[in-house]
């Protein structure tokens, strides 16, 4: 299932019902179910809030229905099963011992809150008495001898065999108690909405990088490389890249999110510089000169600068981009898409640029 199914998969899914994801490291299955929590918290009518960002705990307990908690549990980080059950408590007058649980399990087992406990990096966990108490948590819905609100839902997020070292194959019986759901990568064009959606402002070159390099979207870590690119490490690179000015920090930059190999290629790619529309205009044999990234910057230019061309610049620019290779005019064609209505409103007059319009459609046809 591609990953940016999931709010659907969960609106689809009882409050009751365990889900885990599976999936490549970096892809966004973090992100994804805090954004469906954030959603759900919204449609309920009630107050969101990160358990790890409360600061009036009273006030959560006198009004439960006011409020849903997301509670992210890194389980890596667990080194005891008791930070999950809670502490053991011996009553030597009765002769009895209780768990003492932990806040956020009292929290949770309230009658009338709502939430989302989210148990991350599942598959990592390499300690059996934390698989043991996890058990518990999944099937049972309890912590110690607090039953969890049946409006609380468990979540789980790991990575596949394949995509890491130290991933361990969970035990059947556990896995038998999740809804197991494996997810894939966004599209490129999933990624560009999401950045849209949650960042707006963002380095547009990242994307255009990755249209001219699909192939570089998510690259499986090798060895020798401190890093390596997946959609988080795109996101995190197109959000900082907007305001670096200095080509030393943004090569770091590109090298300490992407590993060495496409770090370089990107850094590259941001610092490659091409000539203005008005040189080209002037000039036609100057895109034949340049090298394959610079025409294909060339063409990212001409396409957010259309509307300021007129008809008979654009006619000309048509001719040398086709005159060098086709797919540049099918890159701008996707790139804008006015492209192909400029180019109706000129073809009546003029019966080359018809002859490659229609060589376009064609094209075109496949893809849409």
């Amino acid at each position: 299932m591609n990953i940016t199914k999931i709010i659907e998969y969960l609106r689809n899914t009882p409050k009751t019902h365990s889900v885990i994801f599976l999936g490549r490291p970096g892809i966004g299955k973090t992100e994804m179910v805090r954004k469906f929590a954030e959603i759900e918290a919204k449609e309920e009518g009630r107050t969101f809030y990160d358990f790890h960002e409360i600061k009036d705990y009273d006030e959560i307990f006198r009004n439960p229905q006011k409020y849903y908690i997301y509670l992210d549990l890194r389980m890596t980080e667990f080194s005891e099963p008791s930070e999950i059950l809670g502490i053991p408590r011996i009553d030597n007058v009765r002769h009895y011992f209780t768990y003492e649980p932990p806040i956020w399990a009292r929290m949770l087992s309230l009658e009338k809150i709502s939430g989302l406990i989210f148990l991350d990096e599942l598959t990592n966990v390499q300690r059996d008495d934390i698989i043991s108490a996890v058990y518990k948590l999944v099937l049972d819905r309890r912590v110690g001898f607090l039953k969890l609100s049946n409006n609380v839902r468990i979540i789980a997020a790991g990575n596949t065999l394949d995509t890491s070292e130290i991933v361990r194959e969970l035990p059947r019986p556990l896995r038998n108690r999740f809804e197991v759901v494996k997810v894939t990568l966004p599209t490129i064009d999933e990624w560009r909405k999401y950045m849209d959606e949650n960042y707006g402002n963002w380095d547009h070159r990242i994307l255009n990088y990755l249209l001219r390099f699909p192939e570089d979207f998510y690259k499986e870590p090798r060895d020798d490389e401190e890093n390596f690119p997946t959609p988080r490490s795109w996101t995190r690179l197109a959000i900082q890249t907007l305001n670096i000015n200095n080509g030393e920090i943004l090569k770091a930059k590109a090298l300490s999110l992407l590993g060495r190999e496409i770090g370089m290629k990107v850094y590259k790619f941001l610092t490659t510089k091409i000539p203005e529309i008005r040189e080209l205009l002037k000039n036609e044999k100057l895109f034949k000169n340049l090298n394959d990234d610079e025409k294909y910057l060339l063409v990212v230019e001409i396409s957010k600068n259309l509307n300021n061309l007129n008809d008979r610049e654009l006619e000309k620019i048509v001719k040398i981009l086709s005159d060098d290779s086709f797919e540049w005019i099918v890159l701008l064609s996707k790139l804008n898409k006015n492209f192909d209505k400029r180019v109706k409103s000129i073809i009546e007059t003029k019966g080359h640029i018809k002859k490659i319009f229609d060589r376009l459609s064609k094209i075109l046809s496949k893809y849409r």
